[in-house]
């Protein structure tokens, strides 16, 4: 049997985001030729292609500066969807977001909506990260899809496990004893994370034996977050901060030396932070949301949600309980899962 040939945009190569090497594992291990791409649309689309895979279609504007440039992009787009359509290759979008971060402004929600209402009427098919957030993309946009619409959950972070020695000694360097109760919070600093709410917090819990560790790159959209978390830090010392970009060892050091993840999230759809403090069996707590709460029905002691705003109560309520035992069973992730739903979306009539 022919292997099924896979476009993935982007593709392995330079790409930041491990959601992608899971991504393209997966697919290489279900028997398919994997091709990633640095850019759409472009005009070196591969000439063999069974499945054209779309994680992030917000990126075709990356280039096109002026509101002119972008309508152009946008009806190039839709062009080349259409090309590709007529040579048979599948268009499969991978919907990680249903609106990008950071694109509060009405004048890119105007930009936006055309670009994900073309996408969804062009797509073969449309696969959401959780079961919760494919019954909002049916609920909210069903009069666009033309295809066909599932879901598989958001893969594990496979090898993301250290030692507790790694973990004491992660520990120690940041100057943060073995007996303190660790708050994490990882991840770009951008304005819809709610750190303002998780600094607020931790800020009313005086409990000289609980810190809050913060770590990611400072948003460039976005600066006074980060200014806001050196601030707080300058004053507290029980908040350490590490702020900027984290190699994939030190994401794993980092997250070995928390006892719980905090993500205040205030918009999103789906988040591979979650998935992967879950792969690192930690404890999670976040607002309730259509993905965390499918999370939560999974897997109760591990989500602990609450509503609205991410206050000290609900912080210390998480932090305070014992950690679970066993480790999560993490088989619904399993990234074979997402490859099958590809795989079937192409190999389908």
């Amino acid at each position: 049997m022919t292997a099924l040939k896979v476009v993935s945009w982007p593709g392995r190569a330079g790409d930041l985001n491990p959601f992608i090497e899971v991504f393209v594992d997966s697919l290489e291990a279900a028997g398919c030729d994997v091709t990633g791409i640095k850019a759409f649309p472009n005009e070196e689309f591969p000439a063999e292609a069974d499945a054209f895979v779309i994680h992030w279609p917000q990126f075709i504007y990356s280039e096109a500066y002026g509101y002119i440039a972008k309508v152009r992009t946008l009806l190039r787009f839709i062009r080349q969807l259409r090309a590709l359509k007529k040579r048979g290759v599948r268009i499969i979008w991978l919907a990680h977001d249903l609106m990008p971060h950071d694109w509060d402004a009405m004048r890119w929600q105007l930009l936006w909506w055309p670009t994900i209402r073309s996408l969804l009427l062009l797509a073969d098919g449309v696969i959401a990260l959780s079961p919760g957030t494919c019954a909002q993309i049916e609920r909210e946009h069903s009069r666009w899809i033309r295809g066909r619409l599932t879901w598989a959950w958001h893969p594990w972070y496979e090898d993301v496990l250290v030692s507790d020695e790694t973990a004491a000694e992660t520990r120690a360097q940041l100057g943060i004893s073995q007996n303190i109760r660790v708050i994490g919070f990882f991840g770009q600093l951008r304005g819809q994370k709610g750190l303002e709410d998780l600094v607020a917090a931790f800020r009313y819990v005086k409990d000289s034996d609980i810190h809050l560790l913060i770590a990611g790159a400072p948003s460039k959209s976005a600066p006074e977050i980060a200014q806001l978390v050196e601030h707080a830090a300058s004053e507290d010392d029980r908040i350490h901060t590490i702020l900027r970009e984290l190699t994939d060892e030190e994401v794993k050091k980092v997250v070995a030396a928390t006892d719980v993840c905090a993500f205040p999230y205030r918009r999103y759809t789906h988040s591979g932070a979650m998935i992967y403090s879950l792969s690192a069996h930690r404890p999670i707590v976040t607002p309730r949301t259509l993905f965390s709460q499918s999370l939560a029905d999974l897997h109760p002691e591990w989500i602990h949600l609450y509503e609205g705003r991410l206050g000290m109560e609900a912080l210390m309520k998480c932090v305070r309980q014992a950690d679970p035992n066993p480790s999560p069973d993490l088989r619904d992730f399993a990234p074979t899962n997402l490859a099958a739903k590809v795989v079937e979306l192409t190999a389908s009539e």
